[in-house]
């Protein structure tokens, strides 16, 4: 997704799916304020496996005042393995997070 890093903006982007009655998959976009805006747009993304064919994209507000932006979306279909990740010194922002309830 790909969304304008130019004001204070704080959302979540959820994977909604009819056919599973867990949690949705959710990741989040902060900019503004403490974070230097680039003034252009960014992308950010999200991999995860689809439990069915019927899914919605939601870019949700936590946060009273804060406005989500989305100015293009774009899904993809991984074929075949996936690499291991490398994780770079470079960009220390950037961190994933598992949760899982038994």
């Amino acid at each position: 997704m790909d969304y304008p890093d130019d004001a204070l903006r704080t959302f979540c982007v959820s994977i909604r799916e009819r056919a599973v009655a867990s949690y949705p998959v959710v990741s989040g976009v902060d900019c503004g304020g403490e974070f230097s805006m680039s003034r252009g747009l960014l992308t950010h993304s999200i991999l995860f496996w689809p439990q069915g064919t019927d899914l919605r994209i939601v870019c949700i507000t936590p946060q009273t005042g804060r406005r989500a932006a989305a100015a293009r979306m774009r899904l993809y279909k991984v074929e075949g393995e996936l690499p291991l990740p490398t994780l770079s010194v470079a960009n220390p922002r950037a961190f994933a997070n598992w949760y899982e309830k038994a």
